[in-house]
């Protein structure tokens, strides 16, 4: 009984925890690949550009 007591808030708490590690890795991880594709459109942008204008 005590047990089951003493474990459980701390199993929902490590849960808890867990989850918002992942969420809070997954959000960077979005952040990144948004940074990188906007930067990569611009290089490509800036490529045709530079093309055209020679």
């Amino acid at each position: 009984m005590w047990f089951c007591l003493y474990c459980a808030p701390s199993d929902v708490l490590g849960e808890l925890i867990l989850k918002a590690l992942f969420s809070f890795w997954y959000l960077i991880l979005l952040f990144v690949i948004c940074l990188l594709s906007r930067s990569w459109t611009f290089f490509n942008l800036h490529l045709i550009y530079n093309c055209t204008d020679y």
